[in-house]
């Protein structure tokens, strides 16, 4: 049985979710409960157990061969991390060559503002752009790569002007909705 406050959010359409492994765990409740839920899917996947299961996956990635047949996008794992409010609080992603630590939790405003703590989108994107030009710098020139990175240029466009309406609406570096 739950709380009056678990029923609306069970009602409601705001969902959070744990990452588990490469499963995503689904819970709907109030903060307070959702924060007791999550305490304990953290100190569950603190224990021995989950840790060598988590190795045997990193090293099932970090072993695994090159694709054949020109597929160039290897298997990796993310996770995505929720606060207590069920709002984005971090996460990673891990593969071959790949270690991705993301920002965990808002990062202020004005004399409260902290210094980031893991990864923007917006840096890999543009990590990402800044490799394939440099392909097309070295003599790897073609249609694909020019279009890729157009397409990268326009998604970091694209998050720039988010950004700016965020900031203009005042509620960039917090967890707030824009009105």
């Amino acid at each position: 049985m739950s709380c009056k406050d678990c029923d609306y959010f069970q009602a409601g359409s705001q969902t959070s979710y744990f990452r588990w492994g490469t499963a995503n765990i689904e819970v709907r409740a109030c903060p307070r409960h959702l924060k007791e839920v999550y305490d304990a899917l953290r100190e569950a996947q603190s224990s021995e157990l989950w840790r060598k299961q988590a190795l045997k996956s990193q090293e099932k990635i970090m072993n695994q061969k090159p694709k054949k047949g020109g597929q160039m996008l290897q298997e990796f794992t993310a996770t995505n991390h929720n606060d207590e409010k069920g709002k984005p609080a971090g996460g990673g992603v891990l593969g071959v060559g790949l270690k991705i630590e993301w920002q965990n939790g808002p990062l202020g405003r004005g004399e409260e503002r902290i210094e980031p703590n893991g990864a923007f989108v917006e840096t890999v994107i543009a990590a990402a752009k800044q490799r394939i030009q440099y392909y097309q710098d070295a003599g790897f020139a073609c249609d694909e790569n020019a279009d890729a990175i157009f397409h990268l240029k326009e998604a970091l466009s694209r998050l720039d002007c988010r950004t700016k309406s965020r900031e203009s609406a005042g509620v960039e570096g917090t967890h707030e909705r824009r009105a």
